[in-house]
Formats: C-alpha cells, structure tokens, sequence
C-alpha cells in the first residue's frame, strides 16, 4: 500500500477577498496507490458562476472512476472538466483556470489550463513551475515584455487556453517528476500572484519547516500586509511530501531494468539506422526538390516559362512526397502564375490582346504569392498589349469619325495610330492603319465633290430664301401681314432645308412679329367695332352729340388700321349727324326766341298793369284827402 507507506501532508486557505463570492476551489482525493489535487479559479465574477467548482468535481470524479497517472488518463482528467463546463445548462457560459497534479507517492504528473499555478521546491529552491497560457507570457517569451510586470500586465488575463473552451483546447499536460523526501508542492490563484511576486512567494519556502499552517499563515500575512486596493479571491494550497514510497525489491527491478534498457538500445540502434536510411533518402529528395525549384526561378528568369512549368510540376511532385507544407505552397503558388502567364502567351500570340491583358493581369495578381516571380516580363506584356489596344481605339475611333463624315478628325485619329504602331513595331496595326487611311481618302474625295455640288444648290436656295425674306419685309412695311407672313413662310422652309438654322430663326421671329402684330390690329378692329356699336345705339337714342364722339373714336381706330372704306363709311354718318346737331341747335335757338318773345310780350304787360294800379292807387288818394 503506497499511501501507508509515504507521508504527504496538504493544507489549504481559500478566501473571497474584498469580492462578495468565492469563485476560487480546492480538493484533493489520497487512495492507497494514487493522490490528485486540483485548484481552480472561475474567470467570471458573476455571482451564480460556479465553474470553478464544477470542474473540480468533474475531475475527482474521473480520477476516482480511472486512477492512473498516465499522460491520456491525466488528459482525460481535464478534458473532463472543459466538457462539464461546456455542457452546463446556465444562461452564462462556465470558464475556469485549472491545474492538476496527480501522484503515486513517489512521483507526480501535473496538467494544466489557464493562469493558476504550481511551484515545486527542494531545499528551498525551485524545481519546476508551470508558466500562464496568457498573452503577456507570450510576449514576455518573445521578449517584448520583461518577466518582472506579468502581474501587472493588462494581457494578464488574456488565455489562449482554459476550462470551458469550445475549440483548440490544448493543456499542459507535463512528463512524470520523481519526488524526493522534503519536496513541497505549492498551489494558488491569481489573487495571490498579482498581488506577490514569485520572489517573495519563494522566500515563505526558502527556510520553511515541515508545519503546513506556519507556511499557509506566513503567506495571507504577506498577501494582506500589502494592503491591495481591489483584493480579489485568493486560494493557497501547499503539499508536504515529508516521505516518499520507496519500492522493495530494488535490486530485482534493477536487473529488470538492465534487461529492459539493452532491449530496447538494440531497438533503438535498429530503428537508428532505418531513421538514417529515410533521412539519407529525404536528404536527396529535398536536394532534387531544391534543384528543380532553383532550375523553375532560372527558367522564368529566362521567361521560358514552357520549361519552368515542367521544373515545376516535378518539384512539387517531390514536395507532395516530402510532405513538406511549405514547399508545397509555394510551388503551387508558382505553378499557378506559370500556368496564368503561360495562358496569357497563347492569347497574345493569337492576336486576341483583350483576353490577353485579362489573363496577365490575372497572372499579376498571383504573382504576388509567387515572390513577384516574373513581374519585368509581365509589365513588359501588359506595357506592350496596352499600346496595341490604345492603337486600335485610335483606328476604331477614326472608323466612327469617318462614318459620321468627320474627315479631318478622322485622319487625325489614323495618323496617330500609325504613328503609335510604328514606335512600338507593331506590324499589324501599322497596317491597319495604312488601309484605313487609304479607304478615308477615297471616301473623303467623293464626299468633297458630293459637297461641292451640294453647296451650289444651297447657295441658290439660299439667294432665293433671301429675296423672299425681302418681299415679306416690304408687305410688313404696308401692314400687309398676311402677304407679310406668306413670303416668311416660303424663307423660313428653304432655310431649314439647307440646314441654316441662324436664319431660320431670324425668319421665325420675324413670323412671329407678323402674328403679334395681326393679334394687334384684330383687337383694335373690335375696339373700332365696339366704338361704332355705341355710337348707333346714341343715335337710335337721339344722343347726336355723343353718337358723334363714339364715331369719331371709331374714325381715328379705323384710320390707324388703314381701312379706307370703313373711315369713308363714318366719315358718311359723321355728317348725317353733324345735319341733325345742327337741326336740333337751329330748333333749340327759334324755340329760345319764342320763350324770350313770350317772356318780354308777359313784362311789358306786368309795366302796363302796374302803372294803371299806380294811377288808381294815386286817384283813390287825392280823393280821400281834404
């Protein structure tokens, strides 16, 4: 029985610190063969998280199930404990630092997860130690950091790797440690290493005795003596290994063991061997490989690309056999622009420079996997293909320039394709350029002649749109608008043939002027009519003074529209009504004598009565007096 026969004593303090919850856990399973410890800190602070705990139960429970200290039962330990946490049914995902040592009293093997710790001292000194699976210890590996500010650093609790991790979770897992008599195993979270360093951790150990809660006090002294602002949750274990199990029969197992190791040095010379025949053998092949990817770079260096995609292909033949990644890669990332420059030759040889260019520039994209390999005669192509194309947009552009009858321009645009051609040698444009050109000149000598003829007829019907023009002024000028407006018509119609659209537009604006001033004189017409209308009603009515106002109103409408009949016609009633004004002033004047004869006939008999009145009155008076 080993555990009878050892004396491994283990003592632990586990605190919630300044937090409300203890997220931190410690437990520990001693049988007669074997002993696992296990620590766990819960990286949520959420107050219903107990991941930590449940990992640990997880593992005491598998290790109780399969105790062994093998590396996949140790595995299986603490993947136990990642699939509880994954497999938990909170609405919160569980996660959790681990770190677990498993021993059979004479030897340990420890794994781990996370940022917890493990420290293993002998005499004082430190034999082992687990490292954090952190970002800041990457970077303190790299040396981008220094060791001395891991506890401080704000990538601390950045893991790569913990419990309740979906993908990629890789432990620790460590090889089996022999222990000696003495040795001392210490366990602790991070509420502890961020606030000690591990120089001050070693010194609790460095004289330490064999009493497990003189080591336990010493550490929360110095731990609290710091006074940390946010103290977290801390847990402390430590494991005496005061005596380890020694096996019986040593000497036996010695011989046993002789045996065994010559068994396996002639294994080990065998296999030696085998291992120097398939290195040889590599050996040559990566030699081979080598040679033909040297020969594939000199090959495109050379732009024979036919022989590089052959170099090519077999070293990369080799590769798939070394099963070298790497090489693999990138000689496919080379095949792959060789095939692309390779497809991009064929096009240009074929004259189809479009799908040429697309094809290089395909080829330049890969060449950017390829180390660039290839880039000078690839910019050459592109340089090349993009000058034929610019010469053949000049030839196009000419084409469409002659077709729309733009000679000059076209000859333009053939003379600089030609002159383009022949700075770049190439041949075919050049030619092109020549038969265009001979084509525009022929077609532009008839279209001359055609020109020439055409512009005799427009001359002619432009001479004659202008006399008409002219005839149309004149009957303007006699207020003849709508002879005015039948010459404007017949100018405005040739213009328009002969394609002159500034006189057209002269000729509309002057058609307009006539409709505006026809508008004019139809207004004033029934302005006259209406003036007219009111005097024959005044003169129904016997009103002959006013009857003459409104036809003499009338007579001035009709005299500025030029209508000579109508202004003789009211010139006709004008006097009829000038007879009877005066018939009427004559009638007035005898019926005014008539009343002033009456009137002075009715005064001089008024006198006459009057002075007989007087004389009665005179009679009646020279009687009565005395």
């Amino acid at each position: 029985m080993r555990k009878q026969n050892s004396t491994f004593k283990t003592a632990f303090l586990s605190e919630a610190g300044s937090e409300l919850r203890n997220n931190d856990y410690f437990a520990f399973a001693e049988l007669d063969d074997f002993a696992c410890y296990v620590i766990a800190d819960g990286i949520t602070d959420l107050p219903d998280a107990e991941g930590a705990k449940l990992a640990i139960e997880s593992v005491i429970l598998k290790f109780q199930e399969h105790p062994s200290m093998k590396k996949p039962t140790v595995f299986s330990y603490i993947n136990a404990a990642n699939k509880a946490l994954l497999g938990s049914t909170g609405k919160n995902r569980l996660k959790a630092s681990i770190t677990i040592v498993v021993s059979d009293y004479a030897r340990i093997r420890y794994a781990y997860a996370g940022n917890t710790r493990l420290r293993i001292y002998r005499e004082g000194n430190v034999k082992e130690s687990t490292k954090d699976m952190s970002l800041s210890q990457d970077m303190a590996e790299k040396e981008k950091i220094p060791e001395d500010v891991l506890t401080r650093h704000e990538e601390r609790n950045n893991l790569h790797t913990y419990i309740g991790q979906e993908k990629d979770f890789h432990p620790f897992i460590s090889k089996k440690i022999k222990l000696m008599s003495g040795d001392i195993l210490a366990l602790y979270t991070k509420g502890i290493w961020e606030n000690l360093d591990e120089g001050e951790v070693d010194d609790i150990f460095s004289e330490v005795g064999n009493d497990t809660e003189t080591v336990l006090n010493s550490m929360e002294d110095m731990l609290l003596s710091k006074q940390p602002e946010n103290l977290g949750n801390y847990t402390f274990a430590v494991i005496f290994a005061d005596k380890v199990f020694l096996a019986p029969n040593k000497r036996q197992n010695i011989k046993k063991i002789v045996t065994v190791v010559a068994v396996v040095l002639i294994i080990c010379v065998v296999i030696c061997v085998a291992v120097w025949y398939l290195r040889k053998t590599r050996a040559e092949r990566i030699e081979d490989m080598n040679l033909k990817y040297t020969n594939t770079i000199e090959y495109v260096g050379d732009n024979n690309y036919i022989r590089a995609r052959e170099e090519c292909e077999a070293a990369l033949e080799v590769a798939e056999k070394l099963k070298d990644k790497e090489m693999k890669t990138r000689l496919s990332d080379y095949l792959k622009l060789i095939e692309a420059v390779i497809t991009a030759d064929d096009a240009y040889g074929g004259g189809d420079y479009e799908e040429a260019q697309t094809a290089y520039l395909n080829a330049k994209e890969r060449m950017r996997y390829a180390d660039n390999l290839g880039d000078t005669y690839i910019e050459a192509r592109l340089s090349k293909i993009e000058d034929y194309l610019l010469v053949f947009d000049y030839i196009q552009l000419g084409d469409s320039l002659a077709e729309n009858e733009r000679y000059a321009l076209a000859e333009e645009k053939y003379l600089a394709a030609k002159k383009l051609a022949t700075s770049v040698r190439f041949e075919d444009g050049r030619q092109d350029t020549l038969d265009a050109l001979d084509k525009l000149y022929a077609k532009w000598s008839k279209a001359e002649e055609a020109d020439s003829a055409e512009a005799n007829a427009q001359a002619a019907t432009e001479v004659s749109a202008t006399q008409l023009v002219a005839q149309g002024n004149t009957s303007f000028e006699e207020k003849d608008y709508n002879t005015a407006i039948v010459y404007y018509t017949r100018a405005l119609e040739k213009y328009q043939e002969i394609g002159n659209e500034s006189l057209a537009e002269t000729v509309m604006v002057k058609i307009e002027a006539v409709n505006l001033k026809k508008e004019e004189r139809q207004v004033n017409i029934l302005i006259a009519q209406e003036y007219e209308a009111e005097g024959s009603i005044l003169n129904d009515q016997k009103e002959y003074l006013n009857a003459k106002k409104q036809y003499m109103l009338a007579k001035n409408m009709y005299v500025g529209l030029e209508m000579t009949v109508k202004v003789t016609e009211i010139e006709g009633i004008l006097e009829l009504l000038d007879t009877q004004i005066a018939m009427e002033k004559a009638a007035a004047e005898e019926a005014l004598a008539q009343v002033q004869a009456s009137e002075a006939e009715e005064s001089v008999r008024a006198s006459e009565q009057a002075v007989m009145q007087e004389t009665a009155e005179e009679t009646i008076s020279e009687e009565v007096t005395p």
